[in-house]
């Protein structure tokens, strides 16, 4: 509510200026704008309706060259596109619209789950890693991929181990955004493990998380795979955004390369049950061949490889017994000189 009325505030007291300078300038014609006209007219060249003789045009909305297909482009996105300027500065509209953005960030970072978050996931029990509150969380993100030993103890002592999948949902930088998604997704995420035949874990809730906390906790609960919900870092105007962390065998060893990402779950992005039906077809994946991470991405299909290396294998001892001379009586194939042929 206070930045709402700090907002609306902000709206009237700019609001009020760039009537004072379309009517001539809080100094009147003579003010700063007046005295150095040249600053702005190469800009925005033209006089304004009602503006004195030689008065510099400050409002220039875009005029497109193709304004049905610029104004597909800007429906879109949410992006800030093609939003003019007034003189040398953004317009009124723009710069709220941009800090109104910029608050709606700022918001999803600070903001918290709700109470009684665990039981609209299911969650087995809700821990909180080595981060104590907000801004330590944020500045020293090393502690928000621990748990204490104690948080550990219980994960290990309360959920089921050895199982296929582990779920964890944390908050990350933005709670809302997890609040807003994880239901659905942990909801139809059951649905779609159950129906591949895949084992499901407890689910645990982990406060102050960072992604890296599901390789402590997949760890200890001996998992085959794990899965974090957390919420993203928020652009302006995007604040809720939650991301998929995906990775094989985790281990507290593990190094980013290792994990995968679905990424923008939310209603504008990736729908949560779309997410589940495609996190669950990818672990399905990574259990068949064994790997995950860029390690997956590099490697070829198993089933392709084996059957590429018998022709492989009969090729090279083709070359072997075949000569290759040329005409001149040179050997064709020979490598440059210190060069090992494989």
């Amino acid at each position: 509510m206070r930045t709402l009325a700090l907002m609306q505030d902000l709206r009237r007291r700019l609001g009020e200026a760039d009537q004072r300078v379309a009517q001539g300038g809080a100094n009147g014609p003579q003010g700063s704008l007046r005295a150095a006209p040249q600053l702005v007219r190469p800009l925005l060249p033209g006089t304004p309706s009602g503006a004195p003789a030689g008065w510099p045009r400050l409002a220039a909305p875009p005029q497109p060259e193709d304004p049905q297909r610029f104004a597909q482009l800007q429906a879109a996105t949410i992006c800030q596109i093609g939003v003019g300027r007034a003189g040398v500065r953004q317009r009124t509209a723009t710069q709220l619209k941009w800090l109104g953005d910029r608050m709606i960030a700022v918001e999803a970072v600070r903001s918290e789950l709700p109470q009684g978050f665990e039981q609209q996931i299911g969650a087995a029990l809700s821990v909180q890693t080595r981060a104590g509150d907000l801004d330590e969380f944020l500045l020293r993100p090393d502690l928000g991929r621990e748990l204490p030993a104690d948080a550990l103890s219980q994960v290990v002592s309360r959920c089921a181990s050895g199982v296929d999948v582990q779920v964890l949902v944390g908050d990350g930088l933005s709670a809302r955004a997890v609040a807003m998604n994880a239901p659905p997704f942990v909801q139809a995420f059951r649905a779609e493990c159950q129906q591949r035949g895949l084992s499901l874990g407890d689910v645990v809730l982990v406060r102050r998380a960072r992604v890296k906390v599901m390789d402590q906790v997949g760890e200890a609960l001996r998992a085959r795979t794990a899965v974090h919900l957390v919420g993203e870092r928020p652009g302006l105007g995007t604040g809720d955004g939650m991301s998929a962390y995906l990775i094989f065998e985790p281990r507290n060893v593990a190094m980013d390369s290792d994990r995968e990402v679905l990424s923008n779950i939310h209603a504008r992005g990736t729908r949560p049950e779309e997410a589940a039906r495609r996190v669950a077809d990818m672990l399905v994946e990574f259990m068949r061949v064994g790997m995950s991470g860029v390690k997956r991405q590099a490697a070829p299909d198993p089933a392709e490889r084996a059957r590429a290396q018998p022709e492989r294998r009969r090729d090279r001892v083709a070359e072997r017994h075949t000569p290759r001379w040329g005409s001149a009586g040179s050997f064709a194939g020979a490598a440059p000189v210190g060069a090992h042929r494989a």
